[in-house]
């Protein structure tokens, strides 16, 4: 949470993080387990071996997929995403 970051300007606990610094990105995050779970948590590894789980990846991986396809079929929405990152609009 920003609130907790020292040096949010900085600061990452992803490596996603870092690389959101430098070029537009997504980061979506999927459950796999009930919600209050901590993510790094045994409860939440063993959760990472379950149907859910398996689900949970293929949406993510078809989500990430589409994304692709859309900016590969559309070169405008690359153009918006480099504005917005840039602030520019």
């Amino acid at each position: 949470r920003a609130e907790e970051v020292a040096h949010p300007r900085t600061s990452g606990s992803l490596d996603m993080a870092n690389v959101s610094r430098v070029l537009p990105t997504s980061h979506p995050s999927l459950a796999v387990c009930d919600p209050g779970v901590a993510w790094q948590s045994i409860k939440s590894r063993d959760a990472a071996a379950t149907p859910r789980a398996e689900t949970t990846t293929l949406v993510a991986a078809s989500l990430v997929a589409e994304t692709a396809l859309d900016l590969l079929a559309d070169p405008s929405l690359v153009t918006a995403a480099w504005r917005e990152f840039r602030g520019e609009g």
